[in-house]
């Protein structure tokens, strides 16, 4: 429109235009201004939606780290959990098999303890029905006791016969016999060296 109607006024002047450019444009303030305002808004709004943009991705990238730093203390606790129940496993594990071994050693003990007193019933069981037994063979008590103490005493005494008179043992009288028993005890230091002996 510009170029038109230069062409026009100056053909009238016998002038022709081939072409025209504009160096300066005075544009009025009441048209410039709201075209610089809107401008101006339009540059602000990119730059707010850059502003929007640069936050969001700083949201977002704090969120990552948030969720990734949440997992990493999910992932850490669920690793302690699993240790600790392992380790708690291994120890119960480890209890029940010192339980199972105290049990059959106290059953061992046990065994063993009965087998010993079984042993020692049996044997006082055995000298007791023995002890009955010879109680009865001699015909009480009385009669067992005199036994026993005359087998203490005749395991360290010897009974000797002495002829008293010339001539042989069978050839004398019992009155012509010294009756007594010699008692010795059979030590090295005293020896009997008599002349006959019979041993009762």
């Amino acid at each position: 429109m510009f170029f038109a109607d230069l062409q026009r006024v100056c053909a009238d002047k016998g002038v022709q235009i081939l072409r025209g450019m504009v160096r300066k444009i005075q544009v009025p303030e009441e048209i410039s201004k709201p075209i610089r305002d809107a401008e101006i808004a339009k540059q602000e709004l990119l730059r707010n939606q850059q502003e929007k943009l640069r936050a969001d991705g700083a949201a977002e990238k704090m969120e990552a780290e948030t969720k990734i730093s949440q997992r990493k203390q999910q992932i850490d606790a669920e690793t302690a959990k699993k240790v600790a129940e392992t380790q708690a496993q291994q120890r119960l594990a480890v209890a029940e098999v010192n339980l199972q071994t105290a049990k059959k050693e106290a059953e061992a003990t046990l065994t063993l303890g009965k087998a010993e007193g079984d042993v020692i019933f049996f044997k006082k069981e055995g000298e007791a029905k023995g002890v009955r037994v010879m109680t009865e063979a001699f015909g009480g008590g009385e009669s067992l006791a005199r036994y026993e103490f005359a087998k203490g005493v005749a395991a360290n005494t010897s009974f000797v016969w002495l002829p008293a008179n010339e001539g042989t043992f069978w050839g004398a009288t019992m009155d012509d016999l010294q009756k007594w028993l010699v008692k010795h005890q059979r030590t090295p230091q005293a020896e009997l060296k008599p002349q006959q002996v019979g041993a009762k």
